[in-house]
C-alpha cells in the first residue's frame, strides 16, 4: 500500500507540468490511447514502477478514465 509519505516523495521526483502514474492498468490504457510517458522510474521503498506523464498529454484521457470509457 503507498502511503501518503510515499506519495509526497514520488511527487518531488516529477516537474510541475507533470503527473506520476502507478496503476499499471491506468498506464496502459493511456499507452494505448496513444499517450507517451515521458519517462518511467522504480520506487525502490515501495517496490512500485512509477510512470511519468505531461499533465496537459493526459487530460483527455484523465476525463474518459473517469468515466470509464477509456
Amino acid at each position: 500500500m503507498i502511503e501518503r509519505e510515499d506519495l509526497l516523495r514520488i511527487k518531488s521526483q516529477i516537474d510541475d507540468d507533470e503527473i506520476a502514474i502507478f496503476n499499471l492498468t491506468q498506464v496502459a490504457k493511456y499507452l494505448l490511447a496513444g499517450v507517451k510517458a515521458e519517462r518511467y522510474f522504480a520506487d525502490e521503498p515501495t517496490n512500485t514502477i512509477v510512470f511519468v506523464f505531461k499533465k496537459e498529454n493526459t487530460k483527455e484521457v484523465y476525463i474518459k478514465w473517469l468515466n470509464h470509457t477509456l
